[in-house]
């Protein structure tokens, strides 16, 4: 069920499966910075709604390049609070952009904490397997 859309991304929520999706669309290249923060937190505020079990944050589309100074804030007021609320398994499904693709990287890899498991695939089918494991 899709629960937030803008010109930026759109949020589903699939109960059946505990997981929440993010799909970033090509739109983001014109995004702010601030854009960014208020979106992240919008998803955040989702899986303290919904409480899923897994996250998949598809950035196939994505275009917006996460700066270093944002790649700390995420990993700090977003990625350790979606934890915390109970998801155990944090997919990202990567851009073909080499460049959005590291800076994605980069901001998951700011939150290495070795209970939680974040992983990165080229396909959101992938990621949904390796949820089932």
């Amino acid at each position: 069920m899709e629960i937030y859309r803008d010109k930026y991304i759109s949020y589903f929520y699939e109960e059946e499966n505990s997981l929440i999706v993010f799909y970033w669309s090509k739109d983001t290249e014109y995004m702010s910075d601030e854009d960014y923060k208020k979106l992240m937190l919008k998803g955040l505020s989702f899986a303290k709604k919904y409480n899923p079990k897994y996250v998949i944050n598809n950035t196939i589309e994505k275009k917006y390049i996460t700066t270093v100074e944002n790649q700390e804030w995420i990993a700090k007021n977003v990625l350790s609070k979606i934890f915390q609320n109970g998801v155990i398994k944090f997919a990202v499904i990567e851009s073909e952009d080499i460049i959005i693709q590291i800076s994605t990287e980069q901001a998951t890899e700011e939150h290495e904490e070795p209970k939680y498991s974040v992983m990165f695939f080229e396909k959101e089918e992938e990621a949904r397997e390796w949820f089932k494991k």
